[in-house]
């Protein structure tokens, strides 16, 4: 989970912050993120970087109406695309993951419980997206109106 990738890498890091990060222990990612909303860049599409399956492009996020079922209320919206290596990932799944991506942006909770839960932590519970991609939490859904609820 969350808790376990955060203490793998605190010592890289830390490394990194100052500024002691060796080449080697740069690589071997397998997606990457690029961000240009801190300049005001709403949406951009990113080309990958081989060996890796995926570039995420994310942009700024922005103050939006959205339909609430009875009225429009103010959200905060970010654009994230994918760019996904075709010789590697199938578009579909690409698609699967962005959409998994969503729900736990829209609910980053979720990652937490997740990584906590005996029956996400059964990886025979678990629907793998692909093997260069993580699994996603099926505990909860997604209703036709965008709530998200336990399964």
């Amino acid at each position: 989970g969350l808790e376990e990738i955060a203490a793998a890498y605190k010592d890289v890091i830390q490394k990194a912050r100052n500024n002691r990060l060796a080449p080697g222990e740069m690589g071997c990612g397998s997606i990457t993120i690029s961000n240009l909303g801190m300049y005001d860049v709403e949406q951009f599409i990113a080309i990958d970087n081989p060996p890796e399956s995926c570039i995420l492009a994310v942009g700024s996020i922005k103050v939006k109406p959205e339909w609430d079922g009875e009225k429009f209320v103010p959200a905060n919206m970010m654009t994230v695309t994918g760019s996904f290596d075709h010789r590697i990932i199938d578009g579909a799944y690409g698609a699967q993951f962005l959409q998994e991506l969503k729900t736990l942006m829209e609910a980053p909770a979720l990652m937490l419980f997740c990584a906590r839960s005996r029956i996400c932590s059964d990886r025979s519970r678990m629907e793998s997206l692909t093997p260069y991609i993580w699994p996603g939490c099926r505990e909860y859904r997604r209703e036709p109106g965008g709530r998200i609820l336990p399964h």
